[in-house]
Formats: C-alpha cells, structure tokens, sequence
C-alpha cells in the first residue's frame, strides 16, 4: 500500500512527519500522532510509515530524556522493518546513538553513529547528513575524539548552510566554537562564539542562544576572563530555566561551578554543582551525573570537607 495514497486522508507517511515538526512545541499531541500512524502502519505493513513513526516516537523520546525507552524504541523499529525486508536506518541508528550518548554508553554511541555516518555518505537523503554529523561529533567529543570532532561540526555546519537553515547552522557554529576551546584554539573560538551569541539573540533563537552563551562562558575561563564567563553563565542559566531545559542546565551549572572554583569561591561553587548533580540525577543523564558529581568533589575538597569529597570521588568511580 502506497503511505501518501490512502482514502482522501493524509498519507501515513506525511502525517508521522507532521508529528516530528510538532514534537517541539507539542510533545504530547506529537506522540499521540506518530503512536496512531504506527498502529495504521502496521496494519497497512506500511515500511515507509512505520520507518518515520518509530524514528518520531524515539526523537521524542529522547528530546523528554526517556533514553532507555528511545533506545528500545529503535530496536522494535528496526526489527519490524527487517521483517519486511527493509535494512539498517541512519535515522534510527542517529536516534539510538544519540540516547546511548545521554546514557554515558559512549562506546555504543559511536557504534550506531558511526554506523549511521557510513549509511548517510552513501544514501541519496542530504537532510540526514546534518543531524548523524553532529551528533556523532557530540559522542566523538566525549571520548576525547576533538580533532575529528571539530571536523565533522565544520561538515554538519556546511550541510546545514547548504539546506538554507539559520537555527541548525547557528546552533552547530556553537558546537564549533565549543571543540576550538576544547583545541586550545581560544581567540578563534572567542570570535566565533561572540558572533553566534549576537546572531542568536537578533533572531530570537533562545535556546541557539542560550547553548552559544554557555560555550562562550567556557571559551572565556579558559582564556581567564572569569568574571565575564560568569555572566555568560547566569545568562544561560536564566534562558534554560525559563524554557524548562532541566539537563541542559544541569550542565551550565557544573560549568558555573568550575569557573567559581577558579574564582576562589568554593562555598558556592559546591552549591552550584550540588545542584547540577540533583538536575541530572532528576533527568536520568548518566555522563552529567559523573561531571556534576566530580565538580562538587572538587570543590568539597578545597573547602576542607575531606570525607565528604572523598564519598563523591568514590560516587563518580
């Protein structure tokens, strides 16, 4: 059965796609949706339909931090689709990776990335090369990959220019600028994200703008300039609190702590990454909770709290 050719309905395929737009602004209504396609695909033993409802239920899945539930999502997919005689889906493979990278499985992570990245080069679908780029970059960056990483954001970025989409293109230009920190390349990655900051705010992209303030409040601690980097902080802060990115901000805290402790400010910088901890132990983010919990050990030890960082040192290992 063709999935865009049904009785006077949307195609099946159109309205799982549809689901995926609305995933953003409308979580609940989107996998109420992409689950109806997914039951009427199946029915219709749709591979089409049931390729696009299964990678939205798992993006979904994934942007609310439910990262078991996208990983197991991906398998059911891939296992129906195989049954019907459909191989390995770079947009599965992208959603499956990017959950095992939440979970702090790194080593799955590139797996399915890489996976994803081969089947990209070699598919006729150029809106995939963007997210299985970058998202692979993000798992490389983890396991101390930068220099690879640093070139696939610079490729996901082209990609992104090339499809003519200024909140991808700005949000990886952020990713950029967050590997030439990590590089040691500071003034190029200072100018960077400076310009992506202002590009972000003139379009009232807040959360582009947000992650950009949080990498360049990074870029500024490396170079020294503490106190800068501490309102970049705040002001990140500020934008994920108010649009409710609870790990996302997990994760600007811990920076806010480490920069505080290089301030000599340990009393808050241990408040800061206390509360980093409890945020990513709240959204069940694997890797946060280590960072988190290393920061406040760190800080617990220059405030003299000995056996209290010596229990955080043994929580991370």
């Amino acid at each position: 059965m063709d999935s865009d050719r049904d009785s006077g309905k949307p195609g099946l395929v159109a309205r799982a796609d549809e689901a995926r737009r609305l995933a953003r602004s409308e979580p609940e209504a989107a996998e109420r949706q992409a689950r109806a396609v997914l039951a009427e695909a199946r029915e219709a033993q749709d591979s089409a339909a049931l390729l696009r409802a299964h990678y939205t239920l798992g993006a979904i899945a994934v942007m609310d931090a439910r990262y078991e539930e996208a990983v197991g999502r991906v398998a059911e997919g891939s296992a129906e689709l195989a049954a019907l005689g459909v191989g390995a889906s770079p947009e599965l493979l992208n959603v499956q990776g990017t959950a095992y990278r939440y979970l702090g499985m790194y080593g799955l992570a590139t797996e399915r990335l890489l996976q994803a990245e081969r089947l990209v080069r070699e598919s006729d679908k150029p809106e995939l090369v963007h997210p299985v780029l970058n998202n692979f970059a993000l798992a490389l960056s983890e396991i101390g990959e930068k220099e690879k990483a640093y070139g696939l954001f610079v490729e996901a970025e082209a990609a992104a220019r090339a499809a003519g989409n200024d909140y991808v293109v700005l949000l990886t230009r952020s990713n950029i600028g967050c590997a030439l920190t990590s590089l040691g390349r500071l003034d190029e990655a200072l100018a960077l994200l400076e310009a992506t900051v202002e590009s972000s705010r003139a379009a009232g992209l807040d959360s582009v703008l947000a992650d950009a303030l949080d990498n360049l409040g990074q870029a500024r601690t490396a170079s020294g300039s503490l106190r800068e980097a501490e309102t970049d902080f705040r002001s990140a802060l500020a934008i994920e609190r108010r649009l409710g990115q609870a790990a996302v901000a997990s994760l600007t805290r811990e920076h806010l702590a480490e920069n505080l402790l290089l301030q000599g400010r340990f009393a808050e910088a241990e408040a800061e990454a206390r509360g980093a901890y409890e945020a990513a132990r709240r959204a069940d983010h694997a890797s946060l909770r280590a960072s988190s919990v290393l920061a406040r050990a760190k800080a617990l030890e220059a405030l003299g709290r000995f056996r209290e960082a010596a229990e955080a040192y043994r929580e991370r290992v």
